[in-house]
């Protein structure tokens, strides 16, 4: 569901993409919600307006209903960044998340709601977020929201929404990039091949032949697929780097250079 911005601000469009469906008793909530942003200009405000940076300062506001609590927030594309420590309290049941400037572009966001368990057959709202630029009006926000329904059906709850795979797949492989490096200089040896290792597999799963390349000048692979690796002896902080920077870029594939599942 999407709101048009005020008159003369920039136009923000929500969509989220999530499995709705909880198995009794369950109350992880996950979804991938999709921020838009067009220019005051090209949505048809005043003349003039900087498409390369449209709003200066924007918050992600997130309302949860009560008995809820928020485990993540974390932007997935184009780059990973947990904002998670960064809320500031909105109000009872509100809080903000900032995502700083905006330009004519698209961000994703992962967000993991935990919401009470509750038995087949109900169904709830888990969470509304909506981008929300400084000094705007929160009822004329755009929103999405982020839905919960408990199903008797185990498969039905099991499914996992291709969109919610796509992008938390990429924090996943950040997330075990990051770990991996920082216990490797750490001294943590075990913990370093296991985290690179898990890389290792992530990037032959998903086809992302250039975080492939920079790992394999880290580890020794033994087994792409199942992720066994060996630790080399040495490594360059160049590697380390680019490796480093590339993890926190958006994943691109040899399928015609789309991320996996796209359509």
């Amino acid at each position: 569901m999407t709101a048009p911005a005020a008159c003369g601000e920039p136009e923000f469009a929500v969509h989220v993409d999530q499995n709705r469906w909880l198995p009794p008793g369950g109350g992880d909530v996950h979804a991938v919600v999709r921020v838009t942003c067009r220019p005051a200009d090209a949505a048809g405000g005043p003349v003039g307006s900087d498409p390369a940076e449209a709003a200066a300062d924007v918050a992600l506001r997130l309302w949860t209903p009560r008995g809820a609590s928020v485990a993540a927030v974390v932007q997935v594309s184009p780059e990973v960044r947990d904002l998670t420590a960064r809320r500031v309290p909105a109000g009872p049941l509100t809080g903000d998340y900032p995502t700083g400037p905006w330009g004519a572009e698209s961000r994703a966001y992962h967000l993991h709601v935990l919401v009470p368990p509750a038995e087949a057959g109900r169904r709830m709202r888990a969470g509304r977020v909506r981008p929300l630029p400084a000094g705007a009006d929160p009822g004329r926000a755009a929103s999405g929201d982020v839905l919960a329904e408990w199903a008797a059906d185990p498969d039905r709850a099991a499914a996992e929404d291709p969109g919610v795979v796509r992008r938390t797949g990429r924090a996943e492989l950040s997330r075990a990039v990051r770990e991996g490096l920082r216990a490797r200089r750490d001294g943590d040896h075990h913990t370093a091949t296991v985290r690179l290792g898990r890389a290792v597999a992530l990037a032959h799963a998903w086809q992302d032949e250039a975080a492939a390349e920079l790992l394999h000048r880290v580890v020794d692979v033994v087994d792409a697929a199942a992720g066994t690796v060996r630790l080399r002896s040495a490594l360059s902080r160049a590697d380390e780097a680019a490796l480093g920077a590339h993890s926190t870029a958006t994943v691109r594939t040899r399928a015609g250079n789309r991320e996996p599942g796209a359509v």
